[in-house]
């Protein structure tokens, strides 16, 4: 009997043995660098070094992606294009043999020579101190390697400052789409921070929590970055902070409308997660001056049909809709729904639909009048703000 339990014993023990030598990244021999970006230290002749290899580098391009200003632009695209197809193949594969090694050795040649431009401070501004809010519990959180972040990821935003701040004429948090799954920062993140900076404006990426969270800890995010904007504008000394904005694309603009709806004011974020400790940036307002709300307006689409801004929200911002005529998401109605139950409570209202363009048109989609949604929504947000200060 005692034979038996030993013996029993001892082959939980070796299944324990190989599902660890086979779980990558998470004991594997590694450095670490800026940016949290990791070295494999571990002998490539090693039993399982191959799937190592594979999950350090998934790891590290989660970690790239995110942190476009970190690095020269063409070394940036070209790595990130080829991670981006890499992977696709990868995630699939059920072995990694020498095509897949030399896949992503080719990866780990591409990131090396990847040049950086700025130092972390200056790309990273994170948005939480030392707790961050959680409206789930963390063990049913499920990171799996589509994800668009690694499990230790926390949200942050990337500033794109304009160069003379006496100038700046406001700050704008840059929601990129990609429903509550992820964010696609290359087409509605980055690009569309660069135009705003080009027309004044001080723009914020928000690198919000996505899939495994909820919509709730997604919104906790949105309502946090008004604030760290808000403070950051006086700690830095940063102009326009007479002009809090945030745009919005699809899954973007219901982060934005959702916090406007249900996490705005001086709401905080420990009257949902009872564990937060709030620090002295949750003493400042989270509510918006104006949002710029673009093909994506239901916020909460796990409640059926969208019907506009339901909220005790005492101060709508003003708002700026805008949409394809050939969106097939049903943003063209959400987003006149948006505009009749917003139009009493906004100080300011404007909306487009823009003829022969689609859902995701991000800076603009080429000879079409939405590539001019940009320079209007600044002459918006000038209004906007005159309109404010003139109260």
């Amino acid at each position: 009997m005692k034979t038996n339990w030993v013996k029993a014993l001892s082959t939980l023990l070796l299944a324990l043995v190989l599902t660890a030598a086979l779980a990558g990244a998470a004991f594997a021999d590694y450095e670490t660098g800026a940016f949290g970006i990791r070295e494999l230290t571990t002998d490539p002749t090693a039993e399982g070094y191959n799937e190592e290899l594979l999950e350090n580098e998934r790891y590290n391009f989660k970690v790239i992606r995110a942190i476009a200003p970190a690095y020269e632009a063409e070394g940036w695209n070209s790595y990130v294009s080829t991670a981006t197809t890499t992977f696709k193949v990868l995630n699939n594969s059920k072995e990694i043999g020498e095509k897949q090694v030399a896949k992503l050795n080719t990866l780990v040649e591409l990131r090396h020579a990847l040049v950086p431009v700025k130092a972390e401070a200056d790309v990273v501004w994170p948005l939480w101190g030392e707790t961050v809010p959680l409206l789930v519990e963390e063990s049913s959180l499920e990171f799996r390697r589509g994800n668009q972040d690694n499990a230790d990821f926390k949200p942050f935003l990337v500033p794109y400052l304009v160069e003379d701040q006496s100038q700046a004429k406001g700050n704008l948090i840059v929601v990129a789409g990609g429903g509550y799954t992820e964010r696609a920062n290359t087409t509605e993140g980055y690009p569309v921070a660069e135009a705003f900076v080009a027309q004044g404006y001080n723009a914020f990426v928000l690198q919000r929590r996505v899939t495994p969270y909820g919509a709730k800890d997604i919104w906790q995010d949105m309502q946090r970055a008004v604030r760290v904007v808000r403070y950051e504008v006086e700690q830095r000394g940063l102009g326009g902070g007479d002009c809090i904005a945030a745009t919005g694309f699809s899954g973007g603009s219901a982060t934005v409308l959702g916090a406007i709806a249900n996490n705005y004011g001086d709401m905080l974020p420990g009257d949902f997660d009872g564990n937060y400790v709030p620090d002295e940036i949750d003493a400042l307002s989270s509510d918006l001056d104006v949002a710029l709300c673009i093909y994506g307006p239901n916020y909460n689409p796990s409640h059926g049909g969208f019907t506009g801004l339901v909220s005790d929200n005492p101060h709508v911002p003003a708002m700026f809709l805008a949409v394809g005529m050939l969106d097939t998401t049903g943003a063209i109605d959400d987003n006149i729904t948006l505009a009749q139950s917003v139009l009493d409570r906004a100080p300011l209202l404007e909306y487009h639909a823009f003829a022969n363009t689609r859902h995701g048109f991000g800076v603009g989609t080429e000879g079409t009048n939405s590539m001019f949604w940009v320079p209007m929504a600044a002459c918006f947000m000038q209004q906007a703000t005159a309109l404010k200060n003139a109260e």
